[in-house]
């Protein structure tokens, strides 16, 4: 149920956006559509897997090897 409702709100948002962008570049009307689309897969992941880390815990795995060798 949330997956169909955030999509129905991203659509809404691109239906009441799009008109207003109609006669924007090319460019602006794609970083429209492309940060919508961004904007709703990051908001399915978080629904999918609730228990995801953090971007501070994801940031220390990724980092916590080079901290040892800068000691």
């Amino acid at each position: 149920m949330t997956i169909f409702c955030t999509t129905l709100l991203a659509l809404f948002i691109l239906l009441i956006e799009w008109p207003l962008h109609k006669k924007s570049p090319m460019r602006e009307r794609v970083a429209l559509v492309s940060l919508t689309i961004i904007g709703w897969l990051l908001l399915i992941t978080v629904c999918l897997f609730p228990n995801m880390p953090g971007t501070t815990q994801l940031i220390e795995i990724v980092f916590k090897p080079f901290a040892t060798l800068l000691k």
